[in-house]
């Protein structure tokens, strides 16, 4: 069942540059974005990473700044 809000955790090797006491980025999936989830609540990051098409951190959160959105969202 699908509670109000679940997470799912992305690592990029770069993202510990950002976030020292992170090695991973986390997602926040509500409920209108279940379906979203749903189709990749069992894949592992690198395989996130390649539907994203990078391995960056930085690149993704450059990708999103000009979409005018945050990263989470992109």
């Amino acid at each position: 069942m699908f509670t109000s809000q679940v997470f799912k955790a992305i690592y990029f090797p770069d993202y510990k540059n950002i976030n020292l006491k992170s090695k991973s980025l986390i997602l926040a999936f509500g409920k209108k974005s279940k379906d979203l989830y749903n189709n990749i609540f069992d894949l592992e990051s690198n395989e996130i990473r390649n539907l994203l098409g990078t391995d960056s951190y930085i690149e993704l959160e450059q990708r999103a700044k000009q979409e005018g959105l945050s990263v989470n969202t992109y």
